[in-house]
C-alpha cells in the first residue's frame, strides 16, 4: 500500500523503494582485449566474423567508381 501512495505523493521515496528492489550482479568476464580483438575481426575482410556493409559497397559502386571515371 505504501508503494501506490508514494508512487502519487512522494516521488522520491518511491524512487528509493524501486532502486532498492533491484538485484545488481556486475560479473564482467570480459577484458579490454577482448573488445579490441572482436572489433578488429569484425573490421577484418580475412576474419570469418567480417560482415560488408551493403549500403557502404554500393556507395562505393555506384558514387566513388564514377567519380574515378570522371576524373
Amino acid at each position: 500500500m505504501l508503494e501506490e501512495t508514494a508512487k502519487l505523493t512522494n516521488a522520491k521515496m518511491y524512487w528509493t523503494m524501486l532502486k532498492g528492489s533491484v538485484i545488481t550482479e556486475n560479473i564482467c568476464t570480459l577484458s579490454c582485449y577482448d573488445f579490441q580483438e572482436y572489433f578488429k575481426s569484425v573490421n577484418d575482410p580475412n576474419s570469418i566474423f567480417f560482415q560488408s556493409d551493403e549500403d557502404i559497397m554500393y556507395f562505393n559502386d555506384s558514387y566513388l567508381d564514377g567519380e574515378r571515371n570522371i576524373v
